[in-house]
């Protein structure tokens, strides 16, 4: 739908906006005036039925289920730091949330949160299903990251975890410094 066809149709259902609110719409669904037309996938990432979304429906899901950031990158088998998703592995993420979930929603759900490299962001994808804003601060992620490569990759873990269990005297889960 081009910039026209998009001003008639909003004309056509005698949508209460001005030209200059026309073409703001226009822009901001089609990329903020990147392409010079809406396709069908940027309207239906906008345009849904909240019952139809496929946003809402992840983030429903969620909800129902009661889960943080944390508990979705457990169920989704991914880290905060991991490397941004193709539509592949983004499909994959999705479906551990929701195996009911259809090729359609999910294109959908993509093209929505995709960024120029056609890749989501961790950080991006779980701020739209949580609804919260994600702490991004680098420093964390890297020493998360360096941590879990030192003891889960290098086969540490069980030393670890037999550490944790000689220094908590009381078995109750807590570590005096």
């Amino acid at each position: 739908m081009t910039r026209v066809d998009f001003h008639k149709a909003i004309i056509i259902n005698q949508v209460p906006l001005a030209a200059p609110e026309i073409d703001f719409l226009f822009d901001l669904l089609s990329g903020r005036g990147k392409l010079r037309e809406i396709g069908y996938d940027q309207w239906g990432g906008y345009i849904y039925d909240d019952v139809q979304n496929p946003l809402q429906l992840i983030r429903e899901t969620i909800q129902a289920e009661n889960m943080n950031a944390d508990d979705v990158l457990f169920q989704i088998k991914l880290k905060i730091w991991d490397e941004p998703l193709d539509y592949r592995r983004f499909g994959q993420a999705i479906r551990l949330l929701d195996s009911s979930f259809s090729e359609s929603q999910l294109k959908v759900l993509f093209s929505k949160l995709k960024n120029a490299d056609d890749k989501v962001d961790i950080q991006v994808f779980l701020s739209n299903v949580t609804g919260a804003k994600e702490d991004t601060v680098d420093y964390r992620n890297k020493m998360f990251k360096r941590l879990y490569n030192e003891v889960y990759l290098n086969g540490k873990s069980q030393a670890l975890l037999r550490l944790l269990e000689q220094n908590d005297k009381k078995s109750d889960g807590k570590i005096s410094p």
